[in-house]
């Protein structure tokens, strides 16, 4: 008898356990979603931001007339950066792009289309320019890299190649393959 009247109580607990259950998963359904943002939840003007290094170094420098962050992309886009590194040694580099998309870790910056690089002239060398396209900045390593064609000019020499790597800590550029050029004295 005691038995019958456990499983009777059982029975009747677990069917009262999944109605109830059941009931909070069709309210929660039901319930109104928050709205979802459809354009940017932040836009930069005329904006500067500078990257500084635990001794207060200044690393890079980044300027533009606008920055749009859309949350649902997890990037913002940048409008006409410049975006300039100050190298140990060498003179300072500057990457000039139509725009930029900047990761939401900030570990990538990516320049598509057309990109001009310019080195600033130092007492042992003239400025230098790289003309070149789509290329990724990792501003944590230092390092701008590309696949496309690159060509370097300066006064005196002019080398086109194959890819670059650039490292912005010691202004110093490698042509990936492919290079050919002139220098005149």
């Amino acid at each position: 008898m005691k038995l019958r009247m456990t499983l009777g109580l059982l029975s009747v607990g677990s069917v009262a356990l999944l109605s109830w259950w059941l009931n909070n998963l069709q309210q929660q359904e039901n319930a109104p979603q928050p709205p979802r943002l459809v354009g940017p939840d932040l836009t930069l003007n005329e904006f500067t931001t500078e990257v500084t290094a635990v001794d207060g170094a200044l690393l890079y420098r980044l300027n533009a007339p606008e920055l749009t962050h859309k949350p649902d992309d997890k990037e913002s886009v940048i409008q006409k950066p410049h975006l300039v590194f100050y190298p140990t040694s060498g003179g300072d580099i500057t990457l000039h792009a139509e725009q930029a998309v900047l990761n939401d870790n900030h570990r990538l910056i990516t320049l598509p289309g057309d990109i001009l690089i310019q080195s600033s002239a130092t007492e042992k060398r003239d400025p230098i320019n790289v003309q070149t396209s789509d290329v990724q900045v990792f501003p944590q390593k230092r390092e701008a890299v590309t696949q496309a064609v690159t060509q370097v000019v300066s006064t005196r020499w002019h080398v086109r190649g194959q890819g670059m790597r650039l490292n912005l800590q010691n202004n110093m550029l490698d042509i990936d393959r492919d290079a050919r050029g002139y220098y005149a004295p």
